[in-house]
């Protein structure tokens, strides 16, 4: 854990250096539900790509205003990572809770990919008021070729269920792989945060 701290201490540093000032406060991450769909990686290019797609809804009755980011780092490798773009997220918009899919693409460290360190986390997250990072949702990549979500993992130590599509637990803990699971749809429940995965 202590890597991926340094990882977020030096992306936070950046932020605030920055001196920008951003709409959204931390309480916004609180109002907000990520729809994760598939975080994907093309090794064939250089430098290697990786394409991050999810939908981001509000709980009923909230807004949300601020531009969503991805990050991806090794969890074993310091300060290697990729950042995409923000895209701005304004909800509700036009009477819909729901943004349309929202698609990240941006270029990565290739000693991410090493053999040797199989396991990247993504994480979605805005800026706050002092330029802050807020974490919105995360989940847990492998780096093996061009892959889908393989694990959701709990927000704040919380514990991760997935349903299948019929609604029967299929799957619960900390950390859950979701590569053990056939291909379908599924729900995935963290808290008060519920996600739809297809496989």
């Amino acid at each position: 854990m202590k890597k991926i701290y340094t990882v977020l201490a030096a992306v936070v540093a950046a932020f605030a250096a920055s001196g920008a000032a951003f709409a959204a406060d931390a309480g916004d991450a609180a109002n907000v539900q990520v729809l994760w769909r598939t975080v994907n990686i093309n090794r064939d290019v250089n430098p290697v790509v990786a394409t991050v797609t999810a939908q981001i809804a509000v709980n009923e009755g909230k807004t949300f205003d601020a531009e969503v980011y991805p990050v991806m780092f090794s969890q074993e490798v310091a300060l290697d990572y990729g950042e995409g773009t923000g895209q701005l997220v304004q909800l509700p918009a036009s009477g819909r809770s729901e943004t349309s899919l929202l698609t990240w693409t941006f270029n990565l460290y290739t000693s991410m990919l090493r053999p040797a360190y199989p396991k990247m986390l993504c994480i979605l997250y805005f800026k706050d008021g002092i330029g802050k990072a807020v974490e919105l949702s995360r989940v847990e990549v492998n780096s093996s070729g061009t892959t889908g979500i393989t694990d959701a993992v709990a927000d704040n130590g919380g514990v991760t269920e997935v349903f299948d599509i019929t609604g029967v637990r299929v799957a619960g803990g900390d950390s859950v792989d979701l590569g053990t699971l056939g291909r379908g749809v599924y729900i995935v429940r963290t808290g008060t945060k519920v996600s739809k995965i297809v496989r």
